[in-house]
């Protein structure tokens, strides 16, 4: 529990005392809520690929902090914990991972509707020219909580892919 007490020395009744209590007479409302939900996706959507990284228009139902996993295409799905601390699936190394904070925005995204604050940027960077990932998403509020499953994208740079050995080529009439 977690007590407060003002400058002039009056204690306040215990903060879980309070939790959905009703308000009183000098406010009426409910005098604390609590935010148990994780925040939501309302939009991710890809906004330009380069060879070299990845920009995606983010919109979501609250404030949080949005983490990011790129890893190479076919890599076991990661856990949303695991996103957040940078890794693929069982401690893989990720390609490019990173986070943003997202405190909303004034620029509206097609999911104002459904509660989003503003669409912003995030952008994948150090990705490797012509390769295909796997992305992955998730969000942690302020409260600590954070959706059950990351959010996926399987996407390619921009670029020709390199073989790594020879290519052998044949002129007309060669076998």
């Amino acid at each position: 529990a977690v007590t407060l007490t003002d400058l002039a020395g009056n204690v306040a009744e215990p903060i879980t005392a309070l939790i959905g209590a009703e308000g009183s007479d000098n406010c009426p409302t409910t005098r604390v809520e609590l935010d148990l939900a994780p925040p939501v996706f309302l939009w991710l959507q890809t906004n330009t690929i380069t060879s070299t990284d990845m920009t995606f228009d983010v919109a979501l139902n609250e404030f949080a902090r949005v983490f990011y996993v790129a890893v190479p295409e076919g890599s076991a799905e990661p856990t949303p914990d695991e996103v957040v601390v940078g890794f693929g699936s069982g401690g893989a190394a990720a390609v490019s991972a990173g986070f943003i904070d997202y405190r909303g925005s004034d620029t509206p995204s097609p999911a104002v509707s459904g509660g989003g604050l503003g669409m912003v940027l995030l952008t994948v960077p150090y990705l490797s020219q012509g390769f295909r990932y796997d992305l992955y998403f998730t969000a942690r509020d302020d409260f600590g909580q954070t959706e059950s499953e990351a959010r996926a994208r399987r996407l390619a740079s921009l670029g020709v892919w390199t073989p790594a050995g020879a290519i052998l080529v044949g002129e007309a009439g060669d076998t």
